[in-house]
């Protein structure tokens, strides 16, 4: 028996969200692929200012105006706080954590590249480091996206996420919540593709 028809309509409800916002991300690709080559940097510096703006307005509209006065309500203001300082902590910890490794892959790559200089042309350099950076990119993308599909799916199965309109088929629903956040995580991952 096939996976999908174990699923309730609400779970399926949740997978859909979660994929329609993450597949967002490949629609970022496009719009930089239609951004003509002659296109000014300016320019695309500002087309790209536009979707940040866009894409942090979003998110912190769902993250303040939903995420935060529900678990205040259940949990209260200061487990909550907490927890924000708590999930900030380990944001930043992960983050130098992260800063030292490519310091030392950086450091790496430079000897690499004056071994490669002294016997070779720059072209194999050159060919690396764009294979690094796809591979490198692919990676940090695919760990990214992976919390903001489980909240978008959490949310979306959370019976207490607010007022439930949306029918997913079969008498399950999806909150208004989860749409909401689904929708800023859409936006947000349209920034992240270009």
């Amino acid at each position: 028996m096939c996976a999908l028809h174990s699923l309730g309509a609400q779970q399926l409800g949740a997978v859909f969200l979660s994929g329609l916002a993450g597949s967002c991300t490949a629609i970022g690709g496009l719009v930089s692929l239609w951004v003509p080559p002659n296109m000014t940097s300016g320019t695309a510096v500002q087309l790209l200012a536009f979707l940040l703006s866009t894409a942090l307005g979003a998110m912190l509209t769902v993250a303040y105006g939903d995420l935060l006065f529900e678990p205040m309500e259940s949990i209260g203001l200061a487990m909550t706080l907490l927890s924000h300082v708590t999930g900030a902590a380990v944001g930043a910890a992960i983050h130098f954590s992260l800063d030292w490794v490519q310091k030392r892959l950086n450091n790496v790559h430079s000897t690499l590249q004056s071994a490669a200089a002294q016997n070779k042309s720059c072209d194999s350099s050159d060919s690396w480091r764009m294979q690094r950076l796809g591979i490198m990119s692919a990676v940090v993308l695919c760990l990214h996206n992976l919390p903001e599909g489980i909240a978008v799916a959490l949310a979306a199965q959370s019976s207490s996420a607010g007022d439930l309109s949306f029918n997913a088929g079969q008498g399950g629903q999806v909150s208004k919540l989860s749409k909401r956040l689904a929708f800023s995580v859409a936006i947000h991952n349209i920034s992240e593709g270009f």
